[in-house]
């Protein structure tokens, strides 16, 4: 009788091993919001990397439990590539939109020469919660090319959301566009 129900249980275990699987993970870029031009002015702007919380600098998509402190890590809702460089890769995209003769790039290669401004993101907050909203909360700082502050500002975005993850990705992106829109208008004063 044991031999019969370790049999049956084996079975079981190997069809379930071989049959089950868990669904595919969905994985998520953000996209350029920016759409045409604020100004032609030429300058070149450093963009340095990108400080992000350690809750949301992982694969996973984070958000908060509707109505309760409790976080969500999805684990088959995924970032395409790490968070603060999508975040980076994304802002220099809508820059570059919207100050389409400057030269706008991230601190990660050869960046020799003499930049007119550099730019310096921390991220306070990114999150959300599902049919509801997405927020980013960051610092940021303008400093020209002597080190000189021109602007220090802790801004805030926030857009609304419907219920899937898509949705969610798409209001952080408008987010960044918000925070690229309030730096071009810091620097065309």
């Amino acid at each position: 009788m044991k031999k019969f129900v370790f049999i049956c249980m084996l079975s079981v275990f190997l069809n379930a091993c071989f049959t089950g699987r868990s669904p595919d993970s969905t994985f998520y870029l953000f996209e350029q919001m920016a759409q045409k031009s604020l100004s032609n002015k030429k300058t070149a702007i450093l963009i340095e990397k990108i400080k992000v919380p350690a809750l949301v600098d992982k694969p996973q998509i984070v958000l908060k439990k509707e109505n309760s402190p409790e976080v969500i890590i999805s684990e088959f809702n995924r970032w395409g590539e790490p968070l603060p460089n999508m975040i980076r890769q994304t802002l220099i995209a809508d820059l570059s939109t919207y100050l389409p003769n400057a030269f706008i790039k991230p601190n990660d290669y050869n960046t020799e020469g003499k930049f007119d401004y550099t730019l310096l993101i921390e991220v306070d907050s990114f999150i959300g919660e599902q049919n509801s909203w997405a927020t980013l909360s960051v610092w940021w700082t303008l400093k020209d090319k002597n080190d000189k502050i021109i602007a220090r500002k802790k801004s805030i975005f926030e857009s609304h959301t419907s219920k899937d993850y898509a949705s969610y990705v798409e209001g952080q992106s408008y987010n960044i566009d918000e925070l690229a829109q309030e730096v071009v208008k810091t620097l065309i004063k």
